[in-house]
């Protein structure tokens, strides 16, 4: 059993493919179990984008992670 459940889903329209069904449904299963969103290719978003994103999850709460297998491109 894992204690953590990560979501992934494409920077370029998270909402589109995340499930906070998913995530209130495996917190029923485990109350202890962690979520994350895994925002991947997060190197097509600018960093102001990436700003406004991360405002909108840490306001409704929402733990995230910024991803891309290019890491460079998350400096600019």
């Amino acid at each position: 059993c894992s204690d953590l459940l990560v979501q992934i889903v494409d920077a370029r329209n998270p909402l589109l493919f995340y499930f906070p069904d998913l995530e209130q449904y495996a917190h029923e299963i485990d109350s202890h179990k962690l979520h994350v969103l895994l925002v991947n290719k997060a190197d097509f978003l600018s960093l102001r984008a990436r700003v406004r994103w991360a405002r909108y999850f840490a306001a409704h709460k929402i733990r995230f992670v910024f991803f891309s297998a290019n890491f460079d491109a998350l400096d600019t």
